[in-house]
Formats: structure tokens, sequence, C-alpha cells
């Protein structure tokens, strides 16, 4: 069921973690999807659930996010 799928995704991620920063636009929020491309890594490359997105910035900086990805959907 959906528990043992939550345990697999775990114990056996083979995808990124962590957060990276961008620019405002485009605005994603948390539970959107985002793509991810990796010249360096390809195999890293997919689609990622977001599980946090911090907005921050001001008139001068301009408008930015910190997002933080959950889980690979696809590869």
């Amino acid at each position: 069921g959906k528990a043992a799928l939550e345990q697999l995704r775990r114990y056996y991620y083979t995808g990124l973690k962590g957060s990276f920063k961008i620019f405002g636009i485009p605005y994603v929020r948390v539970g959107d999807t985002v793509e991810i491309r990796n010249v360096k890594q390809p195999e890293q490359n997919g689609f990622y659930k977001t599980a946090a997105v911090d907005y921050y910035g001001g008139v001068n900086d301009g408008a930015k996010q910190k997002i933080t990805i959950d889980y690979r959907v696809n590869k």
C-alpha cells in the first residue's frame, strides 16, 4: 500500500535531496513539480516534488525563492 511505497522511497531513493535558490519567477509552491537538469550528472535529471518554498528578497534585490525538493516523480 501507500505506507510501503513511502518506506521504499525512504530507503532506496536515488534522486537528489536538498534545496536550491532561484529568482522569483517562475513562482513555485509546495507540492508543485519542478524539472531539474544536471549536465554534469544526467542520471539526476527528472521531475521532483517540492517539500518547502521560502520566499525572500526586497525592493533592491528582487524576489527570490529557496526550494526544498522532496522526492523524484520519474527518471
